[in-house]
């Protein structure tokens, strides 16, 4: 009996070790488990093993904590297979659960191989079609890339002040001002203004282009004056 218990009690102590161990790794060290799990899929994937690949990358995933790049290299295997419904899937799935530039950006770049999205648009609808994103030159369909990625913040704010301009002009005749909108810069308007009239052109300004679109966040206008543009700043 006690032979048996000298031997027993090192094999138990092995085995507790050896399950801390791997507690540690694969459950609390979940980049270990992650790094581990997206080996074998890369592995299995190099193999041509694709349904074995998608399932370590799937583990990988959720091991991860919804790690984009994860997903992104999931969505770039379904799409290798020509499973874009797969590929557009995961992409929304891990954008439902963390949204993120990029994985809109992939997701974007899976409908475009597709011919579903040659067109970005703005907030306010409008469209800006660019080819390029279909371009067999890669320097014309990175520049297609960066268009489609940058038309809906940059053309959206362009669609607000030019809205914000019309109103402000609306408002300068029914209202009698004779001050007069000189030039746009940018997201700035500049008028010429007589003397009698700065505060309440500043007051009248400020209202329409905070408040010519509704937003979640709010639009946040400065007002300055000066008897030169450089000194107005």
């Amino acid at each position: 009996m006690k032979k048996f218990i000298r031997v027993l009690v090192p094999l138990l102590l092995a085995v507790l070790i050896i399950a801390s161990i791997g507690w540690y790794l694969f459950t609390y060290d979940r980049g270990f488990t992650r790094d581990f799990l997206l080996t074998q899929a890369r592995y299995n994937d190099l193999h041509g093993n694709s349904r074995l690949s998608s399932w370590f990358y799937d583990l990988a995933y959720n091991f991860s904590n919804h790690d984009e790049n994860v997903a992104i290299e999931l969505a770039n295997l379904y799409k290798a297979d020509d499973n874009y419904t797969k590929a557009e899937y995961t992409l929304t799935n891990a954008i439902n659960s963390e949204p993120s530039a990029e994985l809109f950006t992939a997701l974007c770049k899976t409908y475009v191989e597709q011919d579903k999205l040659l067109d970005a648009e703005t907030m306010l609808g409008r469209k800006r079609h660019i080819p390029e994103l279909k371009s067999s030159n890669g320097q014309q369909r990175a520049f297609g890339e960066r268009t489609a990625m940058n038309h809906p913040m940059q053309g959206s704010a362009a669609d607000i002040i030019k809205m914000a301009m019309n109103e402000v002009q609306r408002r300068l005749l029914a209202e009698g001002f004779a001050a007069q909108l000189m030039i746009q810069v940018h997201d700035e308007l500049d008028f010429s203004v007589p003397a009698g009239e700065v505060e309440r052109l500043a007051a009248m300004v400020k209202e329409v282009m905070e408040g010519v679109v509704s937003l979640k966040v709010p639009l946040i206008a400065d007002v300055s004056w000066g008897p030169t543009w450089a000194e107005a700043h």
